[in-house]
């Protein structure tokens, strides 16, 4: 591994971050009640879902590119890497 894709693996993951923090303050920012019977959502999915939507916000920056695509698993990957 050179250093570039270093640094490209640092770019993603920091991209990653940066959408990952966004969709968390903001849903954060709604009160319970919102939370609840606005979103039908609660606290505690709030995690799960801005990873969620970081995934799909690097997915559609990763795919069109094939020199990045190493960098940046499929989904289905990463899930399994998890497990």
């Amino acid at each position: 591994m050179g250093l570039l894709n270093i640094i490209d693996r640092l770019k993603i993951r920091l991209a990653w971050q940066r959408e990952y923090r966004r969709i968390y303050t903001e849903l954060d920012s709604y009160t319970q009640r919102e939370m609840k019977a606005d979103l039908g959502l609660s606290r505690s999915d709030i995690p799960k879902i801005a990873a969620m939507a970081a995934d799909q916000h690097i997915d559609r920056f990763v795919r069109p590119q094939p020199a990045l695509q190493w960098v940046w698993p499929d989904r289905d990957d990463r899930r399994l890497a998890h497990s």
